[in-house]
């Protein structure tokens, strides 16, 4: 399987309303009123909604390429760059490790939920902490679990050069229009449901923008053969017939 961690890009949030806004009963000022979170918990939608995100997320369409199946490390909307670190440091308690094959972290902003790890500072840097745990959990879990591959991709272009400094490029998912090819904040301006749908207050990736990223991700995994297809109906112990 494959295992994303990230923050609300990951989670899917926003492609919910490519159906709402089809529908008679909703409308961009009826969204933003009542439903764009904080106002409402997006988890808290009809199931067919949580559905259509749930299918047409980046993470979904790279697991659907390689033909695994994957799970998202948080159940819920949002998330920190710390917090993810803390599950995956604990994966045995969410997980069967042995059945990971890869982990692809999305860097969320550095800032997120920073306050309780300050004691635990190295070089007074926000950005360059973060990456300097992030390096820890990464060799931590290669010890205990050295069959899992790791790639990331960020939302900050800060967090993707010092990911590239400290581990190297093959960690780290690359667009040519991303900002130092390395992150997808400026780039998102572009392809986010605001743009999409005039008025609407919402700026996470629009469908457009959760192909590319997909994209982007299998043309990473396949340039460093990091995995390959899932080889499930060429094996002899599990041909279908």
């Amino acid at each position: 399987m494959i295992l994303f961690s990230g923050d609300s890009f990951t989670w899917g949030q926003g492609l919910e309303w490519d159906v709402l806004l089809k529908s008679d009963n909703w409308d961009v000022d009826k969204i933003n009123n009542k439903l764009i979170p904080p106002k409402h918990a997006n988890e808290n939608l009809p199931l067919y909604l949580n559905e259509y995100r749930e299918k047409n997320r980046w993470a979904h369409k790279v697991a659907e390429h390689f033909d695994y199946g994957y799970d998202l490390l948080r159940c819920g909307n949002g998330g920190s760059n710390y917090d993810n670190y803390f599950q995956i440091k604990n994966l045995n308690h969410i997980v069967i490790p042995e059945n990971v094959n890869l982990i692809v972290h999305q860097f969320t902003h550095s800032g997120r939920g920073v306050t309780p790890h300050l004691d635990n500072s190295k070089s007074g840097d926000l950005f360059r902490d973060d990456l300097l745990k992030f390096k820890e959990v990464v060799y931590f879990t290669k010890k205990k679990y050295p069959w899992i591959k790791w790639i990331t991709l960020s939302w900050l272009h800060e967090t993707g050069v010092l990911c590239k400094e400290m581990l190297g490029d093959e960690y780290v998912v690359q667009h040519d229009d991303w900002d130092n090819k390395v992150g997808f904040e400026n780039w998102s301006e572009k392809y986010n449901q605001a743009a999409t749908y005039s008025g609407l207050r919402d700026y996470h990736l629009n469908q457009e923008g959760n192909d590319i990223l997909a994209e982007s991700v299998i043309n990473h995994i396949e340039k460093y053969n990091i995995i390959e297809k899932n080889n499930f109906y060429e094996s002899k112990s599990t041909k279908i017939i």
